[in-house]
């Protein structure tokens, strides 16, 4: 079966429109009005702006726009009342809007973002009162910022994988909401006591081979409940 084109899929009445892969260099004008659509997806494009007329997509719930020469948000994006997740991973974003701190987004994806200022968007982040989900994988220079996400008290899952860190950041010691935490692919030796029992851990993403064996017996030994994927 041929794929639809992208005028059927514009056309179309449907709550999800998905536009990945298609070489675009801007939204289409289309879209504009279509207050009901719930997912928008624009992955593996070309786009280096969206328009401001995005934000008019009041029933957004969420936006995925990863893998695009992105170098800005729109203003207002943080005024979509619906909007629960964001993925902006793999973009040339430098910031993240101020606005985005009164969202109600509940996921965020920010993978693979060298560009962007870490102390900045951890700020906004902080600011957002339902983040429960963030992924940071893939970022490398991120290991001196995290402090910045003692901040983020709603924290339920947080993604650190491929971020060469060489030891388990503190921060997540604080942040007693946590269940879900990765670490795979990260030069780390020894996992702290204080992550390992955070009471309401369930899931440990931990490195995986040889040099890691032990450390992950103690913490299997330590914590018997906690999954070990």
């Amino acid at each position: 079966m041929a794929a639809p084109t992208l005028q059927s899929i514009l056309d179309a009445s449907s709550p999800q429109v998905i536009l990945t892969g298609r070489k675009l260099v801007e939204l289409p004008e289309a879209l504009r009005g279509r207050s009901g659509v719930t997912h928008l997806g624009v992955q593996r494009n070309l786009l280096r702006a969206l328009p401001d007329w995005l934000c008019e997509l009041t029933s957004l719930k969420s936006l995925y726009v990863g893998q695009n020469p992105l170098e800005a948000l729109p203003p207002g994006l943080g005024a979509l009342p619906s909007l629960q997740r964001l993925l902006l991973s793999e973009t040339a974003l430098t910031r993240l809007p101020d606005d985005l701190g009164q969202s109600p987004v509940e996921f965020v994806h920010l993978e693979a973002m060298p560009a962007l200022d870490w102390a900045q968007a951890l700020a906004v982040l902080a600011r957002c009162p339902r983040l429960t989900s963030l992924a940071l994988n893939a970022n490398p220079g991120i290991a001196a910022h995290l402090d910045g996400l003692t901040a983020l008290r709603s924290l339920r899952q947080v993604y650190l994988s491929a971020c060469e860190l060489t030891v388990v950041p503190p921060a997540l010691w604080s942040l007693a909401s946590l269940t879900d935490v990765s670490l795979v692919d990260n030069p780390i030796t020894h996992v702290s006591d204080a992550l390992v029992l955070l009471p309401s851990l369930r899931s440990l993403m931990l490195p995986k081979g040889r040099a890691f064996a032990a450390e992950r017996r103690r913490v299997a030994a330590l914590r018997p409940d906690l999954r070990l994927p």
